[in-house]
């Protein structure tokens, strides 16, 4: 899980550098999904510590974000 975390993490922060040196908002629906995907990972990593209230709180954030990013597409 720290590998898919790592990976998916600098994806993202080099999406957002990307988006934040071009000026561009075209960007930000592909970071807002590999955003919401690194959130989902943390969710799991929650839920295999038994922390199931905050595990639900974490997956609904992520889906959150994963919509959004669909309807920008």
């Amino acid at each position: 899980m720290k590998g898919i975390k790592r990976i998916l993490a600098i994806i993202t922060l080099a999406l957002a550098v990307a988006a934040f040196v071009k000026g561009s908002v075209a960007i930000l629906a592909p970071m807002l999904l590999f955003q919401g995907l690194f959130i989902a990972v943390l969710g799991f990593e929650e839920r295999g510590e038994r922390r199931r209230k905050k595990a639900a709180v974490i997956f609904l954030v992520s889906a959150l974000i994963i919509l959004t990013s669909v309807y920008i597409l």
